[in-house]
């Protein structure tokens, strides 16, 4: 489908020409963090579940299977490994059967958000001109279903797998040093806050790449190839390159313009790329709509 330009309506075209603005501006694209907020939670009443009796069952199996004197003995490990069996089956399931479901309504919600903002946006820097900014054309389609297959990966692996796999090293480290529970109890209460955490900066990290990567495919489609890097802020670690040197440039999705996308982690280091696709990146773009030479003449 051939992108549809951009144009700047009559009344908004005058006030341009009247004051020889070399580009207009549309409204800065902030994602509703409530869309990422709400992904983590779901995420986190199920984590808090598991995490719970994750601690239950290991520290009750414990002080029945390990005497004050027990010093290597294979016997606690084995009624251990029992018990985290049957654990991972249940808690790999339950994850299993959350994840694809609660990564498509999220999914859906943060395209319905990019088509907003960026509609709204659109009508600012063009003076009321509407555009059909719900376009999801083919490469787009791949983006999200990848985004999508991703998350539900994440999910199954990082919050699930990766977790028992942390505690069972803990356990059985506890249990070969000889220490017990003395380790054993704040280990098991460092990895529920660990992956309760991870899970709620990574939905909102992913709400952010997915937002932003929305908007750059439907910006392209629409003709618009060029925006202005706006830092987020907010943050307690703040990229100062971002906020520096990139925020209020302007810069293109174009591979053959001189302003193509720059390096994400300073001065020619680390891959080109978008607002919000560095980890943990907080900035967005504002689109920018720049008139032909000769346009004010």
């Amino acid at each position: 489908m051939p992108a549809r330009k951009v144009r700047v309506i009559k009344k908004r075209e005058e006030w341009v020409r009247r004051f020889k603005i070399p580009l207009v501006k549309g409204t800065p694209l902030h994602v509703a963090e409530t869309i990422g907020t709400r992904y983590g939670d779901r995420l986190v009443r199920l984590i808090d579940r598991m995490t719970a009796q994750c601690k239950r069952e290991v520290l009750a199996s414990l002080r029945e299977n390990l005497p004050d004197d027990m010093v290597g003995d294979a016997s606690p490990a084995n009624q251990v490994q029992i018990v985290f069996n049957g654990l991972r089956k249940k808690w790999e399931e339950a994850f299993g059967r959350i994840a694809k479901p609660t990564v498509d309504i999220w999914a859906e919600q943060v395209s319905k958000d990019s088509e907003k903002k960026l509609a709204t946006s659109i009508k600012e820097l063009s003076g009321d001109l509407t555009l059909d900014t719900s376009i999801l054309t083919g490469p787009l389609h791949d983006m999200l279903d990848a985004t999508v297959k991703e998350n539900v990966s994440l999910i199954k692996q990082r919050v699930c797998q990766d977790y028992l796999n942390n505690i069972q090293g803990d356990v059985m480290r506890s249990i070969q040093s000889g220490n017990g529970l003395q380790d054993l109890i704040p280990a098991l209460e460092k990895r529920g806050v660990q992956v309760r955490n991870w899970a709620k900066n990574v939905a909102m990290d992913q709400t952010r790449k997915a937002f932003n990567g929305l908007n750059r495919g439907r910006m392209q489609a629409l003709g618009m190839d060029e925006f202005e890097w706006i830092h987020g802020g907010g943050s307690n670690h703040p990229r100062e390159y971002h906020r520096d040197v990139l925020h209020g440039k302007i810069f293109s999705f174009d591979p053959e313009a001189e302003n193509y996308l720059p390096h994400l982690d300073g001065p020619n280091k680390g891959e080109r790329g978008i607002p919000g696709q560095a980890v943990y990146c907080r900035c967005t773009m504002r689109p920018v709509f720049r008139l032909p030479a000769g346009y004010h003449e």
